[in-house]
């Protein structure tokens, strides 16, 4: 699919990817300034290295944009997409002009964005490029920067808490007890103690939280 895709861009006559030039054109500008390309087309990102990459995945929030790991040192169109879903994580870059690809996955959760280092050091191996990043050390401090926010989050829910100084009775769990079936998903049963097999393969688990509100976990359970 990848040296589909490579090959539909340049060839106008493909009938079978025939809008691949249309979906990874620059269609709107990504964190204006930059001197470089930095754009987004129709679910790709274009960079034009050296620059800042991973705008769109889960690593990026842990640096300021002026702080960003830089990935090259030469002049380089790089086209990339990223996704995730509970459980799995996808990273896949284009280069037109070498007609190369790089395609990372993974299927567990970590701290950080395993694909997103992974595929970048493959790039950087892949070009010889001498950038100077050392992904062992970006992986683990952006670990420990995660950790960090986890950290800061259980602070504010705690101050959240403390700040009720005359809280609402809660509604009894009984309440809430029933079946949810919103549209386009299998639904989810409510318990109070216990759970039904949708909640298990949901990962839904409600907990009381303050008042009337409940919250959830979402983790990833293997079929």
């Amino acid at each position: 699919m990848a040296l589909a895709t490579l090959n539909a861009i340049d060839e106008s006559d493909c009938k079978v990817l025939e809008e691949i030039p249309n979906i990874i054109s620059k269609h709107a500008a990504i964190l204006n300034p930059s001197v470089r390309e930095r754009s987004y087309g129709f679910g790709w990102t274009r960079i034009q290295l050296p620059g800042v990459v991973g705008i769109i995945g889960g690593n990026f929030p842990l640096w300021s944009i002026k702080d960003q790991p830089i990935l090259g040192n030469k002049n380089l169109l790089m086209l990339y997409h990223q996704g995730s879903i509970v459980g799995y994580y996808t990273h896949i870059a284009l280069f037109p002009d070498t007609k190369s690809a790089v395609i990372a996955l993974s299927s567990s959760i970590a701290l950080s964005d395993p694909t997103d280092w992974m595929l970048r050091a493959k790039i950087q191996a892949l070009f010889d490029f001498e950038d100077g990043q050392d992904y062992v050390k970006l992986v683990v401090e952006a670990n420990s920067r995660q950790i960090a926010q986890y950290a800061t989050l259980a602070r504010q829910v705690s101050l959240k808490l403390e700040s009720c100084a005359d809280p609402v009775k809660s509604i009894p769990l009984e309440a809430f007890v029933g079946r949810y079936s919103p549209i386009r998903t299998k639904g989810t049963e409510v318990f109070v103690g216990g759970h039904s097999r949708n909640q298990l393969e949901a990962g839904d688990s409600l907990r009381h939280k303050e008042t009337d509100l409940y919250t959830r976990n979402i983790t990833y359970l293997p079929p």
